[in-house]
């Protein structure tokens, strides 16, 4: 669900760019420098989580996510704002890409989960792209950034589920599923 929020905007961070006027090359280098300061975000996710916890981690990152999606609607888009935008967004992308392989690998003691997450980034990925793609289709830069909204409100709802269950020690593996 959090990859399907991810790329749903992601895969539409150009098309937005275009919709919104933006000359095509700033746009892309835009885009690039969004993508090298992301990759900051697996270091970010373990200073915070020392802070904060992985919970919190996770909650502060999945809400700066939803605030820099829903202030293109607000501000509106301008080179300037949509590298910041970029940037930010990918960023704690990348936090919480770390902070939910952490918290799958803190329940998935034997790694079978955790081997997993490729193929449902994957899933996610396709169908994340295509129902941004008929959000946009419908209403442009809106559609994209709620329906992102939604996915990633779904994600947060489920790993709040999780992180309750995995503190009661309710959250286990399946049978068959342990070593």
């Amino acid at each position: 669900i959090f990859v399907m929020g991810f790329m749903g905007a992601w895969s539409f961070f150009e098309r937005i760019g275009n919709q919104s006027g933006l000359e095509q090359e700033p746009m892309l280098i835009g885009i690039a420098l969004g993508q090298l300061i992301g990759g900051l975000g697996g270091f970010l996710a373990i200073w915070i989580g020392r802070y904060l916890g992985l919970r919190w981690s996770f909650l502060v990152a999945i809400s700066v996510v939803i605030a820099t999606l829903l202030s293109m609607e607000i501000i509106g888009v301008t080179l300037i704002v949509y590298i910041v935008i970029v940037s930010i967004f990918m960023l704690w992308i990348n936090v919480n890409f770390s902070n939910i392989m952490s918290f799958t690998a803190s329940i998935d003691h034997q790694g079978r989960f955790v081997s997993m997450l490729p193929g449902f980034q994957a899933l996610g990925s396709f169908i994340g792209s295509i129902v941004a793609g008929v959000a946009f289709e419908m209403s442009g830069r809106t559609g994209v950034v709620v329906t992102s909204v939604i996915a990633f409100l779904i994600c947060a709802i489920c790993m709040l589920k999780a992180f309750q269950l995995s503190s009661k020690n309710e959250l286990k593996l399946q049978p068959g599923c342990e070593a």
